[in-house]
């Protein structure tokens, strides 16, 4: 026993040293693992993720294992059940609707607290992440710049409460980013919505500004809606 101990603390060590930056723990390495894993559609939403089978695969005892499933459910990624275990959440419609309607609200706002406060630096940053979106193929890779460009708008707002708030809810939309809508959609048309929202924040237009956001994140809902209601 004492000999497999030492193997599995072993391998714990070598999986960090391996893949993860110094400080990250065996808990928190899995669980960014397994979120990817969520995100990407290689778990689909009811898979069960069973314990002894993710300590087998990464090398792992239950412990580390154990404390990643429920970082996962804290962010709502998965639910435990007492007799089934971890399984990956289902994403309703309602959960959708509820998050994309709370972005409505908060990101416009923000865009129009930051507009006046934006420097050239500011907004050649932003328009670098734009460049990069543009006929980017992957769509975790283009999800990961989405949410960068949004945020280099709204940086300037002088809100971390607001910035905040914003970044909670770009981890709930993770949560159905398996729906690959920018793959099933093309990013052609988001691009072309980023630039006109770009575009009213370097000619110093708050309003207009966040009159294109708000027509953009509500353009997403409904397609994200209509995505969802498909895969039922």
């Amino acid at each position: 026993m004492a000999m497999e101990n030492s193997a599995i603390l072993s391998n714990e060590t070598h999986l960090l040293a391996a893949h993860s930056a110094p400080r990250v723990t065996a808990p928190e390495w899995l669980y960014q693992e397994l979120r990817r894993r969520i995100i990407q559609g290689e778990f689909q939403p009811g898979q069960a993720l069973r314990q002894q089978h993710l300590a087998t695969e990464f090398g792992l005892s239950a412990i580390p294992v154990r404390e990643a499933l429920r970082m996962l459910e804290a962010d709502r990624f998965v639910v435990i059940h007492a007799n089934r275990g971890a399984v990956v959440r289902t994403v309703s419609l309602v959960d959708a609707e509820e998050i994309v309607h709370i972005r409505l609200a908060v990101e416009p706002l923000a865009i129009v607290m930051a507009v006046p406060h934006m420097t050239p630096q500011d907004l050649d940053v932003s328009r670098s992440l734009l460049d990069s979106y543009a006929g980017n193929e992957d769509p975790f890779e283009s999800s990961a710049l989405n949410r960068r460009f949004h945020f280099s708008l709204y940086q300037a707002c002088g809100s971390p409460r607001l910035l905040k708030i914003i970044d909670s809810l770009f981890d709930e939309v993770l949560r159905f980013a398996h729906v690959n809508i920018s793959d099933q959609l093309g990013n052609e048309f988001a691009q072309h919505e980023h630039m006109s929202i770009w575009l009213a924040c370097s000619n110093n237009d708050p309003e207009l500004a966040a009159e294109r956001l708000h027509a953009h994140i509500e353009r997403s809902r409904k397609s994200l809606v209509k995505l969802l209601a498909e895969q039922r």
